[in-house]
C-alpha cells in the first residue's frame, strides 16, 4: 500500500482559537483583566470581526511605566495598531519566519480578512505535529526535510524533540542564509550540552529558562536545549532592561541563557546568585567544516590560552586519508568565516571519548602539551 506524502502544516493547524478580543474603546484595565484572567500574552482589537490592533504583554508594560490611571485609559490609544497578520491557508514555516524576522510573540490570523485565530511561538514550539512538520524544515527545502525523517503517520502527535532525535546525522538541521549550518548531529550535540548544563545546576521539567538571544542558531539550540531540561521563555532581545525583569520575575525564571557577547539589558535585569549561561555555538561549526573534508574521519575544535587575544581556537584531526595541515586549512577558508579558522591543526591518532562515547573536548589541550 502506498504511503501517502504528508502535506505541510499549514497555520490552521496550529492556531489558537477562538481568540480573546477587545474593542478600542475598552478600558486598558478591562483588557488587562480578561488577558490574565485567559492566561494569554495578549488581545486582539476588533472591528466587528476586523483586526484593527493588538495589545500585548509588552504594551502593558510600558502602559504600566506611566501614570496613566488603566481604568479609563483606553485600549485603542495604546495598541499596536494595523498588526501584521497572516493567513490559516499559509505554511507553519513561513509564519515562523515572520516571528523571527521581525521580533514577534503573537499574531491574528485571518480569513477572506476575518479574524479566525491567533498563532504564537508557544504554538510552534508545543502544538507541531511530527509528520506534516517534516515540510516545516524551510531551511533545507521541503523534499530534503521529509527525506531526512523517517515516514511517521500524519495523525502521531510528537515534539520538535523528537523530529531532533530522529533527523538523520548528516543532514541540514539549521541553516543560515550566508551563515553557519549544523547538522542534525551538530545540533543533538549542542542541545545536549545545554541540557546537561541545565539539569547539573538543579533545573528540572518545568523549571522556567528565560532566553535573550537574536535570531541565531543559539537561539534554536537555546530552546530545544531548555525545553529537553526544564521549560523555554524566549524574549525578545530588543526589550528595554525593565521589560526584561519583569517578564524575568513574571514567569519566576531560574536561569538566563545570552550570548557570549552583548545582552547587556538581559545581564542587568538578571537577579545576583541566580544561574546565568552564555552559549556559542562556533566550535562545532567548525568541527561540521572540517568533517566535510573526505580525508577526515573525526575532529574536535578547542579553546588554548593566547598571550595577547586570551584564547584561540585549535583544532586535532584524525584522518582516514592522506591530508596536510595546509590542505586542511584551505579546506576551512572555503566553508568557515576567516574569524573561526584554527590557528592550528593536529594530525592525531585518536580524540578522548568518555564512556558514553562522547568526544571530550576539555581535554585536548592538556593531551596535546603532553605529547610535545
Amino acid at each position: 500500500m502506498a504511503t501517502e506524502r504528508a502535506r505541510a502544516l499549514l497555520v490552521g493547524d496550529i492556531m489558537t482559537r477562538p481568540v480573546l478580543t477587545a474593542a478600542a474603546s475598552d478600558t486598558v484595565a478591562e483588557a488587562a483583566a480578561r488577558m490574565h484572567a485567559r492566561r494569554v500574552g495578549s488581545v486582539v482589537v476588533v472591528e466587528g470581526d476586523t483586526p484593527v490592533g493588538i495589545l500585548t504583554e509588552r504594551d502593558l508594560v510600558a502602559f504600566a511605566a506611566g501614570a496613566t490611571d488603566a481604568r479609563t485609559a483606553l485600549v485603542g490609544d495604546y495598541m499596536t495598531g494595523d498588526p501584521d497578520t497572516v493567513q490559516e491557508s499559509e505554511e507553519v514555516i513561513d509564519a515562523f519566519r515572520r516571528l523571527a524576522a521581525h521580533g514577534y510573540r503573537h499574531i491574528p490570523v485571518v480569513a477572506a480578512g476575518k479574524l479566525v485565530g491567533i498563532i504564537t511561538m508557544r504554538d510552534l514550539i508545543m502544538k507541531l505535529r511530527r509528520g506534516p512538520a517534516a515540510a516545516a524544515h524551510g531551511a533545507v527545502g521541503p523534499s530534503a526535510a521529509v527525506e531526512a525523517l523517517p515516514p511517521v503517520a500524519s495523525d502521531v502527535t510528537s515534539t520538535l524533540l523528537s523530529l531532533l532525535d530522529a533527523g538523520r546525522a548528516t543532514v541540514p538541521a539549521v541553516v543560515v542564509p550566508d551563515g553557519p549550518e549544523l547538522s542534525y548531529r551538530a545540533l543533538r550535540q549542542h542541545v545536549g550540552r545545554v541540557a546537561d548544563t541545565l539539569a547539573s545546576l538543579g533545573l528540572a521539567r518545568g523549571d522556567r529558562v528565560g532566553i535573550v538571544l537574536g535570531n541565531s542558531p543559539e537561539a534554536v539550540v537555546a530552546i530545544l536545549g531548555a525545553a529537553a531540561a526544564a521549560a523555554a521563555v524566549p524574549l525578545n532581545p530588543a526589550y528595554t532592561e525593565d521589560e526584561l525583569r519583569y517578564y524575568l520575575e513574571d514567569v519566576s525564571a531560574r536561569a538566563l541563557i545570552v550570548p557570549r557577547r552583548g545582552a547587556e539589558a538581559a545581564r542587568r535585569a538578571w537577579a545576583g546568585g541566580a544561574p546565568l549561561i552564555e552559549i556559542a555555538v562556533a566550535p562545532h561549526e567548525i568541527d561540521e567544516a572540517l568533517l566535510r573534508h573526505p580525508a577526515v574521519a573525526e575532529a574536535v575544535s578547542f579553546g588554548v590560552p593566547h598571550g595577547t587575544w586570551g584564547e584561540v581556537v585549535e583544532a586535532a584531526v584524525v584522518l582516514r586519508a592522506d591530508a596536510t595541515e595546509a590542505q586542511l586549512l584551505r579546506h576551512c577558508r572555503v566553508h568557515l568565516a576567516d574569524f573561526k579558522i584554527p590557528t592550528r591543526l593536529h594530525l592525531v591518532e585518536s580524540v578522548p571519548k568518555g564512556s558514553t562515547g562522547k568526544i571530550q573536548r576539555a581535554r585536548m589541550p592538556s593531551l596535546l602539551r603532553g605529547a610535545r
